[in-house]
């Protein structure tokens, strides 16, 4: 190789080199935010962090997260547009009052929750309270609930205004003890509509689901949500239409 070639060799290498050391770099700066921001994987509480200013550019958490305590308003107003898998395996409320209370503008944007929300530890009265308030694009979401909490304020809220929600799951049967409302959701399938007619606890009586009034024909044409559907009402559920 001659000299020549190997200053030509040289010169179409510093482009590469320099940008291995900018992405070294960058990758450097990371680990250092998330490190300090997530205090090592072992932060819990993230009590109205990732709100305004947050988008899915941004939001890369490099610590999964999994084990949670405080998440009341975690996302409120932020601009991310979906949580998935890469940022949580499944959002587990290990122990706390509320998950998501007060979240009255979470995400507007958000489309999808890939990961399960399972608060089957959290005990309190308010998990759930108001937790996909205004979410109008949200489409898909699952949850794993604590089937002896029968506060009424533990799903209250929390679906209004959903109106493009069509998979909405409860991971468990008879995991729902208080009363859903799912009104705003006239999209909701058939499967979405077993999986909540089947979360209902058949062991309380006296409370009331709220579907939409478009459930009612989804439900009459499917053979496994009407019979799930009689069997909600004859443990004494109250099943409206709105």
């Amino acid at each position: 190789m001659t000299i020549a070639d190997k200053l030509t060799q040289i010169a179409a290498n510093t482009p590469l080199i320099y940008d291995k050391g900018i992405e070294d770099g960058k990758d450097e700066e990371y680990n250092a935010f998330w490190d300090s921001f997530q205090q090592n994987g072992t932060r819990e509480n993230y009590r109205y962090t990732f709100g305004e200013g947050w988008t899915d550019a941004t939001f890369k958490p490099k610590y999964k997260l999994n084990r949670l305590n405080y998440m009341q308003g975690a996302f409120r107003n932020s601009s991310i547009t979906k949580i998935t898998r890469d940022a949580s395996d499944a959002m587990t409320l290990k122990a706390a009052a509320s998950m998501f209370q007060e979240c009255f503008y979470l995400c507007s944007q958000l489309t999808e929750i890939e990961p399960t929300l399972d608060a089957r530890a959290a005990t309190g009265g308010y998990v759930f309270y108001q937790a996909f308030y205004n979410c109008t694009n949200l489409k898909k979401v699952t949850l794993r609930t604590n089937a002896a909490v029968t506060n009424e304020y533990y799903l209250r809220g929390a679906f209004q205004n959903c109106s493009s929600l069509e998979e909405l799951y409860f991971t468990d049967s008879d995991s729902v003890s208080c009363a859903l409302d799912v009104r705003y959701s006239p999209l909701l399938t058939a499967r979405s509509l077993e999986s909540i007619l089947s979360a209902l606890n058949k062991n309380v009586s006296g409370k009331t689901l709220t579907l939409n009034a478009a459930s009612r024909d989804v439900i009459n044409n499917d053979a496994g949500a009407s019979y799930i559907y009689a069997v909600a009402l004859q443990a004494g559920w109250t099943i409206a239409f709105a």
